[in-house]
């Protein structure tokens, strides 16, 4: 779908040019309690140093850990499917992607082990970051091939139907070839794949209904056309792609010294906004 940027200045104010330097007041509300009115369940960790995945309870004020389960090797990059209670962890390694099922419910102060249920193999492909797709039951692995000294110009994803989770179904032969990426996000309900070329910071969007994405019409969208390096910054880098699907907005992070700012794209929601929330279009 078309997209229309807009920078956080758009949204939140500039600065006035004769108050360069200094805070100025953008109508922010004060929050008179920073904790949430209600908060329960439990968040999963990956230590990138060993083979642990911690699980930290968050029902109180703060983080608890509430144990640990060894996943067989480092890893590179976890995701949880929560409509399901499903947990996919990334082992670059072994190159296997192991596939868990959460406990039902939780126990507070207490830990019960996620059961692993399947191991996709992947040799001799690496796999990079994994993601659900909550709205087909699906799992993507983002990979890649071996480089033999040779530069990464390709990489190659892989969509699995876990419907039934003990056997993860490839729905193709060979993997899609896509451009070279670690920031990537996934809306199921729009059945929407964004990602960001690595050395392009060209904006693609895939549409994944099938068994293969694919690129929607039109060029890709030049980030670094649309956000000039305004001060002498050379360093442009796109990081944490996230979507939010009852506003219809595309969120990254933009890590560039004096550059730096929250870019955002606006796409038409599926999903409608909770009863009662004014719109801003």
């Amino acid at each position: 779908p078309p997209l229309g940027g807009e920078t956080a200045g758009d949204v939140a104010g500039e600065m006035a040019g004769d108050n360069a330097g200094e805070m100025v007041e953008q109508g922010c509300h004060v929050i008179p309690d920073w904790r949430p009115a209600t908060q329960k369940g439990a968040v999963y960790l990956t230590h990138y140093l060993t083979s642990e995945v911690i699980q930290y309870q968050i029902d109180g004020d703060f983080p608890f850990e509430a144990g640990r389960f060894d996943v067989g090797g480092d890893p590179q990059d976890a995701s949880v499917e929560g409509n399901s209670g499903l947990y996919a962890v990334a082992l670059n390694v072994t190159q296997q992607v192991e596939l868990y099922r959460l406990p039902d419910q939780l126990i507070q102060n207490e830990f019960t082990t996620p059961q692993q249920v399947a191991t996709i193999n992947l040799s001799p492909y690496t796999p990079r970051r994994v993601f659900f797709d909550s709205a087909r039951q699906r799992l993507f692995v983002f990979t890649n091939a071996p480089l033999n000294g040779e530069l990464l110009e390709e990489m190659h994803l892989f969509i699995y139907d876990v419907s039934n989770p003990s056997q993860p179904l490839a729905l193709t032969v060979e993997p899609t070839v896509m451009p070279v990426s670690t920031t990537l996000s996934i809306e199921p309900r729009a059945g929407i794949l964004a990602l960001v070329e690595l050395t392009t910071h060209h904006l693609y969007l895939y549409d994944i209904h099938g068994d293969r994405p694919t690129l929607h019409e039109g060029d890709p969208i030049d980030l670094r056309d649309a956000f000039p390096e305004d001060g002498g910054q050379t360093g442009f880098q796109v990081r944490n792609l996230r979507f939010d699907p009852l506003r219809g907005r595309l969120f990254m992070a933009r890590a560039h010294g004096i550059a730096s700012e929250v870019i955002s794209y606006r796409y038409p929601p599926v999903e409608a906004k909770p009863e009662g929330e004014e719109t801003d279009e």
